[in-house]
């Protein structure tokens, strides 16, 4: 082979791979695609906001750990089985509770005294909740693909530490509204 046929390989060769190379660049999106559920804890009592000790999300029927030990959650944001009709979480919560425990004692002059003592209980409970929903494609380019928005039909809970969930939107994309409040 002549050293100019040579050169000519050569330079098409790599210009074969440059192009190879640069055509598998990344994405230019900048726009999420997936639809979060965004819970917020409320109190059962007067509505206000609620803090979680300790809470553990799984994605129920999978080995996934959606939110593992988040300490002092009010709100989280979990996602959405886009190529189902129903997603179901379980939420394992560790509730510490503080209470003052009356203690009677007499005292050397014979007086019945009072004294209060605190004490906390820890409780460890777990409650599941299962959402229905219908799904629909959005396009949005071809960087960027497709995106899911689900319309919520109904929930399912079991109410071990939950009382009621409300349906505040019933609309989860991927924007950070607030979809549903948990009383506890």
């Amino acid at each position: 082979m002549s050293m100019k046929r040579f050169r000519i390989l050569a330079v098409s060769v790599l210009a074969a791979c440059l192009s190879l190379v640069l055509s598998c660049s990344e994405s230019d999106c900048g726009y999420s695609t997936q639809a979060m559920a965004n819970f917020l804890f409320k109190s059962s009592i007067d509505s206000s906001g609620v803090a979680i000790d300790t809470l553990t999300v799984l994605a129920d029927g999978t080995d996934s750990v959606l939110i593992n030990m988040d300490v002092r959650s009010s709100a989280i944001q979990v996602p959405v089985n886009k190529g189902a009709e129903m997603t179901a979480y379980t939420f394992l919560m560790t509730v510490n509770v503080r209470d003052t425990i009356p203690y009677y004692y007499t005292d050397e002059d014979g007086i019945t005294q009072i004294r209060d003592s605190i004490v906390v209980v820890t409780y460890r409970l777990a409650d599941r909740v299962e959402m229905y929903y219908k799904n629909k494609q959005h396009f949005i380019s071809p960087d960027c693909g497709i995106t899911y928005t689900h319309s919520v039909d109904s929930l399912d809970y079991t109410t071990n530490l939950i009382r009621r969930i409300d349906v505040v939107n019933p609309v989860i994309n991927e924007s950070d509204g607030e979809n549903f409040h948990i009383y506890f």
